[in-house]
């Protein structure tokens, strides 16, 4: 029952739900157990979109970024990472 009710709120149509500004937690895939964040630089200096991963929810410790040009890019780089995240907003 919770594997049902976790793969619908981190899933949509086959591929991974992506929210863009709120921070989750990786509770399947690659990084399990990390956090993760992705912010809109579209209309910013890079055109892009950062994937930013943290050991720690408050941001502190070990952090990644990661950089792709499309929300579409972003959502191909959580299913291959195999992500299932846990939104916290």
């Amino acid at each position: 029952m919770f594997l049902l009710a976790l793969k619908s709120r981190t899933r949509r149509c086959g591929m991974p739900q992506v929210k863009v500004g709120v921070l989750g937690r990786i509770v399947a895939g690659n990084d399990l157990g990390w956090f993760v964040e992705v912010v809109d630089d579209s209309a910013g200096s890079t055109g892009g979109y950062y994937i930013l991963t943290f050991d720690q929810a408050d941001r502190s410790g070990l952090a990644y970024d990661n950089w792709v040009e499309s929300l579409g890019d972003v959502r191909r780089y959580f299913q291959e990472s195999r992500w299932a995240i846990d939104w916290l907003s």
